[in-house]
């Protein structure tokens, strides 16, 4: 059986680094990106199983993505894990409104963000 592929958006590279090992240790192949730009081209180059996501990300925020990626047939199947420092009821709420399936806030913990990848991508086998 092939390995999960993780797509993981995020400009903060300490963030990249711990989300890519908690998931590598876990048998999911992770496929990084540094800003909201990159990562949506890949997601469409080759749709992941599924993404976490920023949003305060330089040339694209996260909500941008998450939006266009939920409105093309290509990828609005893709679960989207909103991953951000950003913990207010609106954000939520707006990540939500954009097709975000889960929200975390920063700091996490690395239990919780495994539990919900793995609870995810078990729903879209």
């Amino acid at each position: 059986m092939t390995a999960k592929k993780v797509l993981v958006v995020d400009d903060d590279h300490t963030i990249l680094e711990r989300v890519a090992h908690i998931l590598k240790q876990n048998k999911y192949h992770v496929i990084l990106a540094h800003d909201g730009e990159k990562g949506l081209i890949t997601a469409m180059k080759s749709p992941p199983d599924l993404i976490i996501l920023d949003v305060e990300m330089p040339k694209m925020r996260g909500w941008e993505v998450c939006k266009i990626l939920k409105q093309n047939k290509l990828t609005a199947s893709i679960p989207i894990i909103i991953l951000t420092s950003r913990s207010e009821l609106s954000d939520i709420l707006v990540a939500m409104q954009q097709g975000a399936d889960d929200y975390l806030p920063k700091p996490f913990e690395d239990s919780e963000l495994l539990r919900r990848v793995d609870r995810l991508i078990d729903t879209t086998v």
